[in-house]
């Protein structure tokens, strides 16, 4: 008898095309998270303006004047329909992938906040320089 024959493909497995595996959610998820920038800088807006300068932490806007309801309709509105497109478009990408869903999870959540965390750290200059790409 002739012994099978022997695939000569890499068997499906963590080290084959990991790094390919995860460019579809990063791309995906950084650009979602360049789209959640403006909800998230209006989240940072509200807490200084409101539960921060209830607290004593911070000083309220003086312009302040229609109070807190309509930020959190405005901020519930923006953030539903962003969780709901991060989280339907992550369930699609991440049965494409096949990664694994606990690390798939929290990659996707530091990359949605990402862009926003890079706006705030990065002076205005260091924009200005980058305004080619």
């Amino acid at each position: 008898m002739r012994p099978s024959a022997v695939s000569e493909e890499a068997p499906p497995g963590p080290s084959r095309g990991g790094v390919a595996r995860w460019a579809a959610p990063v791309t995906v998820n950084l650009a979602l998270g360049y789209l959640a920038v403006f909800p998230l800088s209006m989240l940072v807006v509200f807490a200084m303006n409101f539960p921060l300068a209830w607290l004593g932490l911070t000083s309220r806007d003086p312009n302040e004047d229609d109070g807190a309801l309509p930020w959190v309709v405005l901020l519930g509105v923006m953030f539903a329909l962003l969780l709901a497109l991060w989280w339907l478009a992550n369930l699609a990408v991440r049965k494409l992938s096949g990664l694994r869903v606990p690390r798939y999870w929290a990659v996707s959540a530091v990359l949605l906040v990402l862009p926003t965390a890079l706006f705030a750290a990065l002076p205005e200059g260091a924009w200005r320089a980058l305004g080619w790409f």
